[in-house]
């Protein structure tokens, strides 16, 4: 307790309990603790101060760390507040040791500069970047230390109109030798304020003494006034990438360097170039013609999810939570769903974190490595209990969780891959879900086939008379879907390559990508009342417009 802490190992706090302090700062405690129900590990931070001041701080903290999809940012599993106190548990980091090679420095800017183009993005400047607030994973750099987040052009000076004075120095708000001049004199705070934070880091990273190759970009980004400073982020890095990467990592690294400087680049607002305009082959249909599916029946309203206790006036959308077995847990990456559909006047799902690690852990165990390449594929077609746990709505005509899910677009696949790939049991894991190319697909279909179909784990070959042994087709299907899982899988082990639902893929035709409309796609496999057995075949490659869907498509997961 003398170490500051207020809270002792063993403390209970929602699901987590407390094994160790970390550390202290002006406002709030960080502890390590772990997942009393689970084996996860976190840090837990909760603050000692509950002004109105310090608790609007820290739920923007937790919000804006929950909009994060970037891997320059820990992952939060959960908020809530405890004895009265706001806490979050976000992804447990180790310590970062600061470079001093030319090579490791010039990536460590590259890196602190996508999360703070991040930040900028979303229109924050973090304001208090350091070395104490770059931690690792893995060995790559992860920025952490929201508290000082502010809206970029605003005025820097307090609610007063002036800065504190101790010992007759301004006092503002950051650390003082990485805080830029406006921090602490007044001024508008901007990006540029970042910049200098990183310029003192990479003087810091030297020991004060940086090489010669580095002192310009040093002075320049470290200027008193912001104007002299580079403009952004992504100007500070690509003069770190021309002056220092191509000579010190060699072709490879330098190309790496490039893509980290595009991503960089790319999430600033108005920088995409809009893509030609071209012909696309015309489109060809699956057997038989695909018919938008009839409009459901609308369910009957789901029940609103309960709304936590927040850390200030208005509530983050971080905060929000739905009852579960242990008690009011937040929801945090799915909240995005709940706000959209709320947005929209729809009926909001009322998913748990407990069906959510379900889902995920579901997913997991259906990824099958294919022999000889380097990609992993879902044993089944994505059931309709998975997507709704991670997109808010079920689209399909026919409805059942074990079926497959349909009637999506690509938009909307598109958005559930990023739901999902936001959760942090899957951005801790390093592997991102994404759709198969038509290449993988046909090759993790044929599992070692030679005439256009599967072969089964006994070496049988599928012919277009054995066919319905693996595919669900008009001659067996009685019209409807089939839940996965129920054919004979291929030698790969893999369910429904053939057909149950015919399945998007990433790939698109080429010499012709673009419409007027977006970017049309191959489809895989063939539907459950498809009839021609040439057009179940492995290399059958319709091309479809993915803005349209159809009742008889869905899609499987890649990785």
């Amino acid at each position: 307790m003398e170490s500051g802490a207020t809270l002792p190992d063993g403390t209970r706090v929602g699901r987590w309990r407390i094994v160790a302090f970390v550390a202290r700062g002006g406002s709030g405690e960080v502890y390590r603790a772990v997942e009393a129900d689970g084996d996860r590990t976190a840090a837990l931070k909760i603050l000692h101060r509950t002004d109105d001041a310090a608790c609007a701080r820290f739920a923007r903290e937790a919000d804006v760390l929950a909009q994060m999809r970037d891997t320059a940012f820990p992952a939060i599993f959960e908020t809530g507040t405890f004895e009265g106190r706001p806490w979050y548990a976000a992804e447990y980091l180790q310590p970062l040791d600061m470079p001093s090679s030319d090579r490791a420095v010039a990536r460590l800017v590259l890196a602190v500069c996508r999360g703070a183009g991040a930040l900028h993005a979303l229109g924050y400047v973090h304001r208090d970047i350091k070395p104490a607030n770059i931690l690792s994973r893995g060995g790559e750099p992860v920025l952490i230390d929201l508290g000082l987040l502010k809206r970029a052009e605003t005025p820097a000076l307090h609610s007063g109109g002036t800065v504190s004075v101790v010992d007759g120095r301004p006092v503002g708000v950051g650390t003082p030798g990485y805080a830029a001049p406006e921090q602490f004199m007044g001024g508008e705070i901007s990006p540029s304020a970042d910049v200098h934070a990183i310029g003192v880091l990479v003087s810091t990273c030297f020991g004060g003494r940086p090489p010669r190759a580095w002192r310009a970009i040093i002075r320049r980004a470290t200027s008193s006034l912001p104007s002299e400073r580079y403009p952004d982020v992504a100007s500070l890095a690509c003069a770190v990438r021309f002056r220092h990467l191509p000579a010190t990592l060699g072709a490879v690294g330098a190309a790496a360097a490039l893509a980290a400087l595009v991503a960089v680049a790319a999430l600033w607002p108005g920088n995409a170039t809009p893509e030609p305009e071209q012909t696309t082959p015309e489109q060809t249909e699956l057997e038989p013609t695909p018919q938008p599916a009839p409009a459901p029946t609308p369910a009957p309203e789901a029940p609103k999810p309960i709304v936590a206790e927040t850390m200030g006036a208005s509530v983050p959308e971080s905060a929000m939570a739905t009852p579960d077995s242990a008690g009011d847990l937040p929801v945090i990456a799915s909240e995005r769903i709940r706000h959209k559909l709320a947005d929209q006047g729809a009926n909001l799902p009322n998913v748990t974190p407990n069906q959510i690690r379900k889902a995920v852990k579901e997913l997991e165990g259906g990824m099958v490595p294919i022999p000889g390449r380097d990609f992993e594929i879902c044993k089944f077609e994505l059931t309709q209990s998975i997507w709704e746990t991670f997109a808010g709505f079920n689209p399909s005509h026919e409805k059942g969780g074990d079926l497959p899910v349909s009637n999506v677009t690509l938009a909307d696949v598109e958005e559930f891959l990023d739901n999902l790939n936001a959760e942090p049991e899957v951005r801790t894991s390093g592997k991102r879900f994404r759709l198969p190319t038509a290449e993988e697909w046909e090759y993790a279909c044929l599992s070692g086939g030679t005439n256009g179909f599967c072969r089964l784990a006994d070496g049988t070959q599928i012919t277009a008379k054995t066919l319905g042994e693996v595919a669900w087709m008009a001659s067996n299907s009685n019209g409807r879907p089939h839940p996965v899982c129920t054919k004979t899988p291929n030698a790969f082990g893999l369910y429904d390559m053939h057909g149950n639902v015919a399945e998007f893929t990433s790939s698109s035709p080429p010499g012709g990508q673009f419409d007027a409309v977006r970017f049309k796609r191959y489809w895989k496999g063939n539907a459950y009342d498809g009839k021609d057995p040439k057009k179940f075949r492995a290399d059958f490659s319709p091309v479809i417009n993915p803005g349209q869907s159809f009742y008889i498509a869905g899609f499987r997961l890649a990785r």
